[in-house]
């Protein structure tokens, strides 16, 4: 079994001290070659413009066939010192250039900062991906955005709102509750009886992530000067149903 050497592991172990040499890019053995699988930003590999991908065949002249092999070559050097790295790079062939070697407590350090910067940066995405999961939990997927009322063509009073899909998973219809008001925010009493608030099921199937306008009729409702709107359930096109805990409502006005 094909065993992954890195060089800066492989130094690390042959000596306990600081201070030793180091080419400023990490190899190990691909496809049974000594392959570049990482440049240090603040190396001399990197300024040469050394390459992941790179295959090293010699340094300092002697030919390399392994990891092992690469790691070798720094056993007499001194951090500063320059040497040649012959590399096989596609499609351009091989190819020799001369870096300054790195000092290992250098590049220990930069690894270090490197990991600590990631660790920040997984926590972040961890919490961010936290509050997400919590916001949908709390309020649901399925979100009236922005609204307004108009009139149809008869003059009667309607509210169009656009619902916005928070998740990934599709949903197949959204039941939705719509309380008329005027512009003062009293409830209007609608003639015959009419309550002011209705419920609403639209089955208009609302992809990942994306958003669909709906249009909810007013009807008898003619001084309605504006509405409150709530997501009160929907189902997703697996047939889960949802019921937010929390619906959140959004004031639309005309």
């Amino acid at each position: 079994m094909e065993v992954l050497v890195t060089l800066a592991c492989a130094l690390l172990m042959a000596a306990a001290e600081g201070g030793h040499a180091h080419l400023g890019f990490d190899v190990a053995d691909e496809d049974g070659r000594p392959t570049v699988t990482k440049v240090h930003a603040t190396t001399s590999a990197s300024w040469e413009r050394i390459r992941t991908g790179d295959v090293v065949v010699s340094v300092g002249g002697k030919a390399t066939r392994n990891a092992q092999e690469v790691i070798a070559q720094m056993a007499d050097r001194k951090p500063g010192d320059p040497v040649r790295v012959r590399v096989l790079r596609k499609p351009k062939g091989s190819e020799t250039i001369v870096v300054r070697l790195a000092d290992e407590r250098e590049i220990k350090a930069e690894v270090e900062r490197d990991n600590e910067r990631a660790a920040r940066v997984a926590k972040m995405e961890a919490d961010r991906d936290a509050r997400q999961a919590e916001d949908l939990r709390r309020h649901g997927a399925a979100r009236v955005v922005a609204g307004e009322i108009t009139t149809d063509v008869l003059g009667q009073p309607q509210v169009n709102i656009r619902i916005d899909n928070r998740s990934e998973e599709p949903i197949d219809a959204v039941e939705v509750r719509v309380a008329i008001f005027d512009k003062f925010g009293r409830p209007v009493p609608g003639i015959f009886g009419a309550s002011h608030e209705k419920t609403y099921l639209y089955q208009e199937v609302i992809g990942g992530r994306r958003s669909v306008v709906v249009t909810a009729a007013a009807p008898w409702h003619n001084t309605a000067g504006q509405a409150k709107v709530s997501i009160t359930r929907y189902i997703h096109v697996n047939g889960r149903d949802v019921t937010p805990p929390e619906p959140e409502t959004v004031t639309v006005r005309r």
